[in-house]
C-alpha cells in the first residue's frame, strides 16, 4: 500500500495503462484506488478501472491501473502495489525541479519548510545521488573491467613486441643479406611478420579457440540463473542469459528525459 497525495503519478513519471489519476474535483478520489500491472495480475483482473476493492475494510473503486515500476532497487523484483489518495499518511515529499532551478527551489523550498516547521532542519535529498549510491558497486565493478582490459592489451602488445623482436634477432644473418641485395626496411619486416604469421597461424587458432571457450564459460558463469553458476547475479531480478541471443535492450527504463529535471525528497 502506497499513500501519496496528488500529483504524484504525474511528478514521477508514472506511466498511466488505463483510467486517470488523483484529482481535486472528485471528492470520492479519497477511497479510490490505483494499482499497477502486478497487482492486477494478482487480483485476476483484465480490466480493473471501475472494479470495487476493499482494502483494509475500505471500500473503494479501481480508477487506473499504471505501468509496473520499482518501488525499490533493481535487485529486487517488482511487487504488486495499491496506491490510495491519503496525504496526511504521508512523510516524504518528492518535488520535481525544472532544468537550472536548483538553488532557487532548494531556497523556496527551505524558506516554506521553516515557516511551517521552524524546530526541525530542513533536509533533502536527490534521488539521483541516491541511484548512485545504490549501485556504486556496479560502477566500480566497470571501471576495474575496464582497466583490466587496457592491461590485457597493453600487455599483449608488449608480447608483439617482444615475438617481433625476438625473431628479427634470430634472423639477423637473413636481414643483413636482404638489405646486401637491395631489400628496403618496409619488405624486410613485412617478410619477418609473414614468418610469424605462417608458423604461428595454427597456434593462433588454437588459441583463439581456447579464448572463445573460456569467454563462454565465464558468461556461462556469470549470468546462468540455475545451479551454483549463478553467483555474480545473485540477487538480481534482472540478468541476462547467455543460453540465448539478446538484443541489448535492458528491462523498462523509468528514468525519464534527462531534460525533465530532477527529483528531490523533503
Amino acid at each position: 500500500m502506497l499513500s501519496v497525495g496528488y500529483d504524484f503519478i504525474e511528478t514521477m513519471k508514472i506511466k498511466l495503462r488505463d483510467g486517470r489519476v488523483f484529482l481535486p474535483d472528485f471528492g470520492t478520489d479519497s477511497t479510490n484506488y490505483i494499482i499497477n500491472e502486478k497487482a492486477a495480475l494478482s487480483i485476476g483482473m483484465d480490466d480493473p478501472v471501475g472494479q470495487p476493492l476493499t482494502v483494509w475494510d475500505e471500500k473503494g473503486v479501481i480508477i487506473s491501473r499504471v505501468e509496473d515500476f520499482h518501488m525499490q532497487s533493481l535487485y529486487s523484483s517488482i511487487e504488486p502495489v495499491i496506491i490510495r489518495l491519503a496525504p496526511a499518511s504521508t512523510g516524504i515529499v518528492f518535488i520535481r525541479i525544472a532544468v537550472g532551478q536548483t538553488e532557487q527551489a532548494l531556497t523556496a523550498l527551505e524558506t516554506v519548510y521553516k515557516k511551517f516547521n521552524p524546530e526541525y532542519p530542513f533536509t533533502f535529498h536527490f534521488l539521483d545521488d541516491e541511484y548512485a549510491q545504490t549501485y556504486r558497486s556496479e560502477t566500480v565493478i566497470g571501471t576495474l573491467a575496464n582497466l583490466s582490459a587496457m592491461l590485457t592489451i597493453l600487455i599483449a602488445c608488449l608480447g608483439l613486441f617482444g615475438l617481433a623482436f625476438f625473431t628479427a634477432e634470430q634472423r639477423s644473418k637473413e636481414i643483413g643479406i636482404r638489405k646486401v641485395l637491395g631489400a628496403s626496411i618496409i619488405k624486410n619486416c613485412d617478410a619477418v611478420i609473414r614468418r610469424i604469421y605462417s608458423a604461428g597461424r595454427r597456434r593462433v587458432c588454437r588459441f583463439r579457440t581456447h579464448c572463445v571457450l573460456c569467454d563462454v564459460r565465464l558468461a556461462d558463469w556469470f549470468h546462468l540463473p540455475h545451479g551454483n553458476k549463478h553467483r555474480h547475479s545473485r540477487g538480481r531480478r534482472h540478468r541476462i542469459c547467455s543460453d540465448r541471443w539478446v538484443d541489448g535492450k535492458l528491462p523498462g527504463d523509468s528514468s525519464g528525459n534527462s531534460e525533465s529535471g530532477q527529483v528531490v525528497t523533503v
